[in-house]
């Protein structure tokens, strides 16, 4: 029995003429009390007939399983294969036994046949394929697996911005009103009487009114028409790109905005803020601990420690003199915090400058236009060229509306 249809067509014709047996015998029992011996080795020889196409029927459908499972476990080993391990069919037939023992023989002899061991569209697998493999050979001629998604650097993951408050404007500029001075003169006094030739003391208070202008932070690209039109993924991505771009600047503006020209109010050039020198003999994580204090003297609670990675990597490598690291396990590490304070390291900051301070009141950030995408063919001759400018663009100003609340950190020989 070759195939798995003549036994079980065998198998069913077995089993038919088993139930007839014991049918038989039923009926005898029922008739004569007991059955006849011819009947029980009729019934005896159909059930190890049964027994034996039973198990030959469960072996040709294990062969089959079995090869169904060759089958798609080949067929998963080609899926994952990458284009440099794929093999076209010509390169199978040239790398084949039978090739090379024709081509051994001069091509004289008659060649043997080669097996192509699947459909003509499966790919078969080749060790090694580098790029001088290639030759000059058009790329167009080889499959090609495409990545999902773009390929592209790494993002910052934390900006100044997320650290102070931010609020809407509709004009050009933010006007504010700032305490300037306060001297309080208060004290105790006497109960009013009559001879009282002096009153109560005096206290001053001065404002100031200080004004920022509204500035645009904007960049663009140019792209294709075909890339707007077909290409919706690859455009999507771009703007995010843009979007990224904006933040960037965004990050160095708030820092380090000169307030002049086109640039925000930056922190750091606020002539106002307190600073701090690192000592010599002191840690940075000392230098550190006293900015605060400058910033709890003047009642302020510092919210946040904004550092480079460089000065972060010091701080966490700081040892003591038994050479243990004083303030990091190295086995589950503390966190991005310090003095209690959380600690944002970012490239924004200048390595050697550490910025403490209490951002959610020292400063706010305020939203003119937010960040948006524009496209457009009317620049210079893109209109001819098929060519489109994708611009994106945001319009903010930052307050610095109390200076006292940050202190700049110099690291020594920084």
């Amino acid at each position: 029995m070759e195939n798995v249809t003549e036994v079980k067509s065998a198998l069913e014709g077995i089993q038919e003429k088993l139930m007839g047996a014991v049918h038989e015998r039923d009926e005898q029992i029922k008739q004569y009390g007991q059955a006849t011996e011819e009947n029980a080795t009729q019934i005896k020889q159909l059930s190890e007939e049964y027994a034996a196409a039973h198990s030959e029927m469960k072996g040709k459908v294990d062969e089959v399983a079995d090869d169904v499972r060759e089958v798609m476990a080949k067929m998963e080993s080609v899926k994952t294969l990458t284009p440099g391990e794929r093999q076209t069919l010509g390169q199978a037939f040239v790398d084949s036994d039978a090739y090379q023992a024709y081509k051994e023989d001069g091509f004289h002899k008659q060649s043997r046949s080669f097996e192509v061991g699947g459909s003509l569209g499966a790919p078969r697998r080749k060790d090694t394929l580098t790029g001088a493999s290639l030759g000059d050979t058009p790329a167009y001629l080889f499959e090609v697996d495409r990545f999902a998604e773009y390929v592209r650097d790494p993002e910052r993951m934390t900006f100044i911005r997320e650290l102070l408050p931010t609020f809407g404007v509709s004009t050009g500029s933010v006007e504010f009103v700032r305490e300037a001075s306060y001297t309080t003169n208060a004290d105790t006094v006497p109960e009013y009487a009559a001879t009282d030739s002096e009153g109560k003391p005096e206290s001053a208070l001065d404002f100031e009114v200080v004004t920022t202008p509204v500035r645009t932070i904007a960049h663009y690209i140019p792209v294709t028409r075909q890339i707007v039109d077909d290409e919706a993924q690859l455009r999507g991505y771009i703007e995010q790109r843009l979007l990224y771009g904006l933040r960037l600047k965004e990050d160095q503006q708030l820092l380090y905005g000169s307030g002049t020209g086109n640039d925000l109010n930056g922190i750091l050039t606020d002539s106002s803020i307190q600073s701090y020198s690192q000592g010599s003999a002191e840690t940075l994580i000392d230098a550190i601990r006293k900015a605060a204090t400058k910033a709890y003297v003047d009642e302020y609670r510092p919210t946040g420690i904004v550092m480079n990675h460089q000065d972060w990597e010091t701080i966490e490598l700081t040892k003591g003199s038994d050479e243990h690291y004083i303030w990091v396990d190295v086995t589950t590490s503390n966190g991005s915090q310090l003095w209690g304070m959380p600690v944002v390291p970012t490239n924004a900051i200048n390595q050697g400058t550490v910025l403490v301070g209490d951002f959610r009141r020292g400063s706010a950030v305020h939203d003119r236009q937010n960040a948006n995408i524009r496209i457009t063919d009317s620049h210079a001759d893109f209109f001819t060229k098929n060519l489109w400018a994708l611009l994106a663009e945001e319009r903010i100003a930052q307050s610095i509306l109390r200076p006292n609340a940050f202190v700049e950190v110099t690291a020594y020989g920084g």
